[in-house]
């Protein structure tokens, strides 16, 4: 989409945080909100398993420029 990795914009990272959880097939990112303070990724909403909620973390931990990544998705099959 033309976003550059390690850019600086706020909005930017959490749209390339997007990317990333869309990418990954394990991830049911529409239930995801994602948004940033400072550096560090809010994960919010809702993931299907365990599983699901744990590579949504690994998904926005790989984006350069997110320093942490808090998990708050609550599961539900």
């Amino acid at each position: 989409m033309g976003y550059q990795k390690g850019g600086g914009a706020e909005a930017d990272l959490v749209e390339l945080v997007e990317e990333s959880l869309l990418e990954d097939e394990q991830v049911r990112s529409q239930w995801i909100e994602v948004s940033r303070e400072e550096g560090v990724i809010y994960l919010r909403g809702r993931a299907p398993n365990a599983r699901a909620r744990e590579a949504a973390t690994r998904a926005a931990a790989r984006v350069p420029g997110v320093h942490a990544v808090v998990n708050e998705l609550e599961i539900h099959p």
